[in-house]
């Protein structure tokens, strides 16, 4: 109150103004007070808003950053595991087979274990037709080179069972070794496609997100 009554006396004309125009002055001044203070908070929740908007942006690219590192990881370690059995078979180290094989089960167990988690996370950040091609529905094993990922990993395995086999039972094995090298192949380019695609999307995103906050909250 006393710093009201201060204000008030350094107003031009104090103390010979008339009650009319002293209560003007006041009422005045008390608006001024309450539309400041409701502008001043209403600018300060904006502004605490866009920056929980801001720091969720940035939490969302960084998970997407984290899932592709995770994809990348899964299909690095499971191809090579492939490799390495093939190779193998091809120098004729047999008696390396067991090891092989165990560690290429290993990245099998993985990859089964995290398929579903990833092609769901996959819809959520990227859409649907994005995951469909990580890990699409099970007609994908009717294509003679399956369209996902996954279904790529899944006839590799067939045939790298049947190679095993073979190798085994020492019959030929030189046309499942030559389709887990189409499979591969196949396999090889979809995957630096797909994760390129993953990645510059992801850069573009934290371009624009550096470049201009405002102008890409506003588009979400």
């Amino acid at each position: 109150m006393n710093k009201v009554k201060k204000i008030i006396s350094k107003i031009p004309g104090w103390p010979f103004l008339g009650k009319e125009e002293f209560s003007k002055i006041v009422i005045s001044f008390v608006l001024l007070v309450l539309v400041g203070g409701y502008l001043n908070s209403n600018f300060q929740e904006r502004s605490w808003e866009r920056q929980v908007r801001y720091e969720l942006l940035k939490n969302e690219i960084e998970t997407e950053r984290e899932l592709i590192s995770e994809i990348t990881g899964l299909v690095d370690q499971r191809l090579f595991a492939v490799e390495q059995v093939i190779w193998a078979i091809k120098d004729n180290r047999r008696n390396n087979m067991p090891d092989l094989w165990q560690g290429y089960m290993e990245t099998v167990n993985r990859w089964n274990i995290n398929d579903n988690v990833i092609q769901t996370r996959l819809v959520q950040m990227f859409g649907y037709e994005v995951a469909a091609e990580f890990l699409t529905d099970t007609d994908d094993k009717n294509n003679v080179i399956p369209l996902s990922i996954h279904y790529k990993f899944y006839e590799i395995h067939q045939s790298l069972l049947s190679l095993k086999g073979c190798v085994q039972l020492g019959c030929d094995y030189q046309k499942d070794l030559k389709r887990i090298g189409a499979l591969i192949e196949a396999l090889s380019e979809q995957q630096s496609r797909f994760l390129g695609d993953l990645n510059a999307r992801l850069i573009s995103k934290n371009n624009l997100l550096k470049a201009s906050p405002s102008a890409y909250m506003d588009t979400k």
